[in-house]
C-alpha cells in the first residue's frame, strides 16, 4: 500500500509542478465587476481552466484515491481484511461516480450556459455537496461502525490487557 500511496503522491507533486510552471490563466483571480466597484467577476469559466484541465483532473481523482489509503493507516495490517477493502472500494467507487457526474454537469454548463437545479443547488454544486462530500462521510461511518472489527478488535483488546498485566508484574518485581 505504501508503494501505491508514494506513487500517487509523486504523480500529484509532478502534476502540481507542471500546473505551476504553466503560468496563470486569464482571469484566474477574477476581474473588476462592470457595475459594482467593490465586487470581482470571474469571467469565462472555460478560459480560466484553459491549460489546467488535465492537471486539475489528475489532482482531483488522486485525492479520492488517497482517502481510503489514509484511512487504512489507522487500521492494523492484520485487520485490513477483505471486508474492510470491500467497504473502502465501494465508497471510493461511489466518490468516483459522483466526481465524474460533477465534471460532466460542469462541462455541460460551460458548453450550454445552463444547468438544472438539484436539491436546491445547481447540478455541479449538488454533486460536490451531496455526492462527493456526502459519500466521503461514509468513511467515517465505516470507522465508527467497524471500530471493533477493524480498529480495535476483541483480539487486540485481549493482547493489550495481557501487555498491561505483564507490565504490572514486571514493575511489581522491581
Amino acid at each position: 500500500m505504501m508503494k501505491w500511496m508514494f506513487g500517487i503522491l509523486i504523480i500529484m507533486a509532478i502534476t502540481t509542478v507542471v500546473a505551476v510552471m504553466g503560468g496563470t490563466p486569464e482571469m484566474a483571480n477574477g476581474g473588476p465587476h462592470p457595475e459594482y466597484s467593490g465586487m470581482s467577476i470571474g469571467g469565462d469559466g472555460m478560459a480560466r481552466l484553459d491549460g489546467l484541465w488535465i492537471e486539475g483532473l489528475i489532482l482531483y481523482f488522486a485525492t479520492f484515491l488517497m482517502a481510503p489509503m489514509f484511512m487504512a493507516f489507522g487500521v492494523a495490517e492484520h485487520n485490513r481484511n477483505k471486508k474492510f477493502w470491500t467497504y473502502m472500494g465501494a465508497v471510493t467507487a461511489m466518490n468516483m461516480v459522483f466526481a465524474f457526474l460533477l465534471i460532466y454537469f460542469y462541462v455541460d454548463y460551460l458548453n450550454t450556459g445552463s444547468t438544472f437545479m438539484l436539491l436546491g443547488f445547481p447540478a455541479p454544486t449538488a454533486m460536490m455537496l451531496y455526492g462527493c462530500w456526502g459519500t466521503a462521510t461514509l468513511y467515517t461511518v465505516i470507522y465508527i461502525v467497524g471500530f471493533s472489527s477493524f480498529i480495535f478488535t476483541p483480539e487486540d483488546e485481549k493482547r493489550f490487557e495481557e501487555l498491561i498485566a505483564a507490565k504490572s508484574e514486571n514493575s511489581g518485581e522491581a
